[in-house]
């Protein structure tokens, strides 16, 4: 479930509270069931001049390690919300399993997105470690995932363009119609054996599949014996 907390912001002190009494009334909690939460705030916040004396007043106190001069506080004050947001909701019975912090380009920069998913019952009496997530900018932050993605399939890519040296053929590999376009290889390419996030054992079956499939065409047409 999705609300909106308007007239608020990052830097709001009471906003744990303010955020519980908006779901307590509209969400039925359900009892031994598990919830993932998200709260996502304006991302012009992390350049606000107010997260100073904010990060003085709340944060800085419950800290292990105090912050050297000129260090990043954003972080800490999301982390610091998170956690205000995740007791409240504790002490009514509400089980987080996994929560995050999110700044996005809201409409509105004096409100805050809150979302509320139930993750089906608690599968074991044992308690999980619960997951966190702190993005100060969500865009960036995916932009420079995305960027970092592309460029290690790039790299392969054209190691494979190169080794085969012809489009046409590269184009059959690949199970698509014959193109000397390279965005459509590319993007062929990434879509039948690109997942930079899979496990050893599932890249390294990718790597033999294309194995076959390059020796497959490669006999089709005479290229290798």
């Amino acid at each position: 479930m999705e609300f909106t907390l308007r007239d608020t912001d990052i830097f709001d002190a009471s906003l744990d509270k303010k955020i519980y009494q908006m779901v307590k009334d509209k969400l039925n909690f359900e009892e031994n069931h598990q919830y993932e939460l998200i709260i996502a705030f304006h991302v012009s916040s992390i350049r606000d001049i107010r997260q100073k004396d904010f990060f003085a007043d709340y944060v800085e106190s419950t800290l292990k390690f105090p912050k050297k001069k000129g260090e990043e506080i954003i972080s800490d004050i999301l982390s610091y919300q998170l956690e205000q947001v995740e007791n409240v909701l504790s002490k009514y019975s509400v089980e987080i399993a996994a929560s995050s912090i999110k700044g996005r380009n809201l409409e509105q920069e004096n409100s805050i997105q809150i979302f509320l998913n139930d993750k089906g019952e608690i599968a074991t009496k044992n308690k999980t470690a619960k997951v966190k997530s702190i993005m100060p900018d969500e865009e960036w932050i995916q932009k420079k995932i995305s960027d970092f993605v592309n460029e290690r399939y790039s790299e392969k890519f054209i190691k494979l363009l190169d080794a085969i040296g012809d489009k046409k053929i590269l184009a059959e590999i690949l199970d698509i119609e014959e193109t000397e376009d390279l965005q459509k290889l590319y993007k062929a390419y990434v879509d039948a054996y690109g997942n930079f996030f899979e496990s050893e054992e599932v890249a390294k079956k990718r790597g033999e599949k294309m194995a076959r499939r390059v020796e497959e065409v490669f006999r089709k047409h005479g290229l290798i014996e």
